[in-house]
């Protein structure tokens, strides 16, 4: 048997339990709530539930929320949440839409393609524009004389 229904609240922790109503009548507190490996979500009241009844055990094994669902072409898969961040695999690439700050956390990050940016781009000691200032107009000392810096375009 099965309970469709609006989720009232979840509670954190490494369990995650679920209260919730279904049809006229039908409402459950502090149930758990199953998710896929290595996908966790905490859905906001209001969202939709799915709940298997096994005798007196409920156990609810999805949820889905139409407030913030995404148009998605066949064959493409989005993580999102409610404010509009997303990453979606799209049939062209992957794209990441954030307002917020993006953190990679990891000792070494290998890019195998080009590397593209609409703003400037630092590391621990300066950025590539303070570098650009720096050695685009430098010059040299050759035979005795001082040259000019250099032509290149930037």
């Amino acid at each position: 048997m099965m309970i469709r229904g609006i989720i009232e609240s979840v509670s954190g922790g490494i369990v995650r339990l679920i209260s919730a109503t279904g049809r006229v009548g039908e409402s459950f507190a502090k149930r758990e709530f199953f998710q896929h490996y290595g996908f966790a979500s905490r859905p906001k009241p209001g969202a939709e539930h799915v709940t298997l009844i096994a005798g007196n055990m409920l156990i609810t094994i999805a949820s889905d929320d139409r407030r913030y669902r995404i148009e998605l072409a066949e064959g493409e898969v989005c993580i999102h949440d409610d404010l509009g961040q997303k990453v979606h695999l799209t049939r062209d690439g992957i794209v990441i839409k954030t307002d917020q700050k993006v953190t990679i956390d990891a000792p070494l990050l290998d890019v195998s393609g080009d590397i593209t940016s609409g703003g400037n781009i630092s590391d621990s000691t300066r950025s590539m524009a303070a570098d650009r200032q720096i050695y685009d107009g430098h010059n040299h000392i050759a035979a005795g004389s001082i040259t000019s810096p250099p032509q290149q375009p930037e």
